[in-house]
């Protein structure tokens, strides 16, 4: 099966772990007419971490730093493929037959749409798009 990549910026940002943190990021953003694409936000101890996909990563970017996060902008892979049983495991087999080192992932689909998105960062991001070609 052959894989629909992209290569996409995402905003990392670290932030105190605190109750109404997720509505602050998002506001901020929406606020500076940023549209978030996907995220994920997660608690590590003291620490929350949101990774976002936006319309604008280098405004997100600067609307993040402005409130004094800790904030960075990496690249990632976006890959687009239908919605079916075992497609996680055919694009993680094949990045490991190449030995490619996945740093994080994470996907999201529904119900009633056929494409699923599968995001990815890999120590070698172009590696893992000629493994998945």
């Amino acid at each position: 099966m052959k894989f629909h990549v992209k290569r996409a910026q995402q905003v990392v940002a670290v932030t105190p772990n605190a109750i109404g943190m997720c509505e602050e990021i998002f506001q901020r953003l929406a606020a500076a007419g940023v549209d978030v694409h996907s995220f994920t936000a997660n608690s590590i101890g003291s620490k929350g971490v949101f990774m976002l996909q936006c319309s604008d990563s280098d405004k997100a970017a600067r609307t993040l730093d402005r409130s004094r996060y800790d904030v960075s902008v990496e690249e990632v892979l976006v890959v687009v493929t239908k919605s079916r049983v075992g497609v996680a495991a055919q694009v993680t087999k094949r990045l490991g037959v190449a030995e490619v080192d996945i740093e994080y992932m994470y996907a999201s689909s529904h119900d009633d749409q056929e494409d699923s998105a599968i995001i990815i960062k890999c120590r070698d991001n172009d590696a893992a798009i000629k493994a998945l070609a």
